[in-house]
């Protein structure tokens, strides 16, 4: 089953575009920038676990998702835009 991606606008920030994911038509998680923190916002209701490599030069939040209607998880990330390339399925920062 091929996970797809399409951006589309934020339905309440009105000029937000926001990336979907999504799962055999129906959409699974967003990805969207949060400029309060300065970083970009996971939400899906489909987290099983996350894994961060060692050298992750910024920041994490997990969010249970309590404060929200519905409680849908989200995970938060700040880092520093840096130019890179991918070498054999890793981030390689020139």
């Amino acid at each position: 089953m091929p996970i797809t991606f399409r951006i589309v606008e934020h339905s309440v920030r009105s000029g937000v575009m926001l990336v979907e994911i999504v799962l055999n038509d129906i959409v699974v998680g967003i990805i969207y920038p949060d400029p309060e923190i300065g970083g970009i916002k996971v939400i899906s209701a489909h987290f099983s676990e996350k894994d961060i490599p060692a050298d992750f030069d910024g920041e994490v939040i997990e969010d249970n998702g309590e404060g929200t209607f519905p409680p849908i998880p989200a995970v938060t990330m700040t880092f520093k835009p840096r130019n890179y390339l991918i070498i054999r399925g890793r981030i390689v920062y020139l």
